[in-house]
């Protein structure tokens, strides 16, 4: 998405519980399918995933009905064909769908499942201005979500946060409202502008803020070149300062505290690292989300090849935040390119992609390229089953995880990718979480 200039936003409203029992997997593939196509039909603006709370029951942790919807900026769709989007094997105008790099196929499954789960989907939509794809579930609210204080202030925020004046500078009003909701829920006082130069204008100086959340990419100034005036109108204070991002990070202050979170921000790492920079805790400006591999985990060098822009971005966010230096490929021939400029220690390979597929990629990588500098080739699949295994064994891949891709299995199986050879040939095959490719 950072490739195509694309925000990627999401609010979730604070009446939605913070845990609840429901089909994950399910849930997984139809925010997927959604998210993909807007990326795939969205050429600037934004992409913005809001979750809010359609109907709650009178007795608490009982069942509610969440309402979920996915709002793009994208080519919108004719009034015509919008019927059509959810039968089995329809899609847009094939024209558009070349030209966007995607069929928007999966909605007719997407549907189903949120049948499946009690609920409905449908679309609203205006050519050249955008699409919002609904959907609703049932979803029961589980007992050990988070809770609030007799202030009303949610017990899971640091008490180094109550009452801090926080500045909030993104040109974005999503991600606005995302962190003014966020930041005010957790006791600070949020001051918010959509621009460098909004801020330096009417900001209170006989009121300063301790700390400041601020896009890297602004209309004018950029948010490193707004960090380093507001710290000079502060006489020099060591204003605290969070850049957000989506691409690579550009460098930052060193003289200053100063962190950076990749953009969707997440609830937990936005928490985490506010707490650091107010607490002072050593390696507060890591630069990342904080949730690095330990010393049994070490970096590897990792090429993605996936052809979806929201799998890609995902996956690549998790591996980053596991310690691992990542450069990425949208299919085989992008990722055979990589290889020839430089060594890998894995590949994840997707399996379908356009162009050249993930198997065609690598039998050609083991028939060119000499045995020991041959990497570790990981297969990702969205369906697992025997066969699937076979065909991916058989093209010389090592080993392979199915969608969506969890954590624990992404660790494992870069841990394997080092091992010795008779360690690899020992590992079991993983789970069978076969599921519709949506």
């Amino acid at each position: 998405m950072a490739e195509k200039g694309i925000e990627l936003t999401y609010l979730i409203d604070p009446a939605v519980p913070s845990v609840i029992r429901g089909d994950r997997t399910r849930l997984h593939q139809i925010l997927l399918n959604l998210l993909s196509n807007a990326v795939k039909f969205t050429e600037e603006g934004e992409v913005a995933l809001r979750v809010r709370v359609a109907s709650s029951p009178a007795t608490p942790g009982r069942t509610h009905e969440l309402h979920f919807s996915v709002r793009d900026t994208g080519i919108g769709i004719p009034e015509g064909e919008r019927d059509r989007l959810f039968e089995s094997f329809s899609q847009v105008d094939a024209s558009k769908s070349r030209e966007h790099g995607g069929t928007g196929l999966g909605l007719s499954i997407s549907q189903q499942l949120t049948e499946a789960m009690g609920g409905e989907m449908w679309v609203e939509s205006a050519v050249g201005e955008g699409s919002t794809f609904h959907f609703t579930i049932e979803a029961e609210e589980a007992e050990d979500g988070d809770q609030t204080d007799e202030n009303g202030v949610a017990t899971g925020s640091s008490s180094a946060m109550q009452g801090v004046q926080v500045l909030i500078v993104a040109p974005n009003d999503t991600t606005r409202a995302l962190l003014r909701q966020q930041t005010e829920t957790w006791g600070m006082e949020a001051i918010v502008f959509a621009s460098g130069d909004e801020a330096l204008q009417q900001l209170d100086a006989d009121r300063p803020h301790e700390v400041a959340l601020i896009d890297e990419h602004l209309p004018q100034m950029s948010g490193h070149a707004l960090a380093t005036q507001l710290r000079e109108r502060a006489s020099g204070t060591e204003l605290p300062v969070v850049l957000l991002g989506a691409g690579p990070a550009a460098t930052p202050d060193p003289t200053a505290p100063t962190s950076r979170l990749h953009k969707p921000i997440k609830q937990s790492s936005l928490h985490d690292t506010l707490t650091a920079l107010l607490t002072g805790r050593e390696n507060a400006g890591s630069g990342q989300d904080g949730d690095r591999s330990g010393p049994d985990s070490p970096s590897r060098r990792v090429l993605l090849a996936e052809d979806d822009a929201v799998n890609r971005t995902m996956t690549t966010q998790l591996l980053e935040k596991m310690g691992h230096e990542v450069h990425t490929a949208s299919d085989g021939a992008e990722a055979l390119a990589a290889v020839r400029d430089r060594a890998y220690d894995a590949i994840l390979m997707d399996v379908q992609m356009p162009e050249l597929d993930g198997l065609e990629a690598t039998r050609r990588l083991r028939n060119k390229m000499p045995s020991e500098e041959q990497p570790y080739v990981v297969a990702l699949t969205a369906s697992v089953t025997e066969d699937d295994r076979r065909r991916c064994l058989e093209a010389g891949m090592d080993a392979f995880l199915s969608k969506p891709t969890r954590k624990d299995e992404l660790a494992e199986a870069l841990d394997l990718g080092t091992a010795p050879d008779e360690a690899r040939t020992a590992a079991p095959p993983p789970e069978d979480r076969s599921a519709p490719d949506a």
